[in-house]
């Protein structure tokens, strides 16, 4: 059984019956993410998902610890965050931010 990192304590810890670990999700976002890059170079596309995988995606760009994404990547219901892909990689511009 593979053992998830617990994105609250940083303690190992087995995914539930059925479910996937919180990095199978972000490396998942992250690739459909990078697929859009790809099919849609030099334009704005707008992304709607769940907090979590928001979080996972923004911690990517930000550089942030998988453990401490969820925490510090918290965004509320209906904000707007803003990224750019660069050819140094992605970058948050914003964060969370209420229209």
């Amino acid at each position: 059984m593979v053992l998830a990192p617990d994105p609250v304590g940083g303690r190992p810890r087995p995914p539930p019956p059925g479910r996937r670990i919180p990095a199978d999700g972000a490396a998942r976002a992250l690739a459909a993410i990078e697929g859009l890059a790809q099919k849609y170079p030099g334009r704005a596309v707008a992304i709607v998902t769940h907090g979590d995988i928001c979080a996972a995606i923004l911690g990517q760009a930000a550089r942030t610890p998988l453990a401490q994404r969820y925490q510090r990547h918290d965004v509320p219901l209906g904000s707007v965050s803003e990224m750019v892909l660069t050819d140094r990689g992605w970058h948050l511009l914003s964060q969370g931010v209420m229209p």
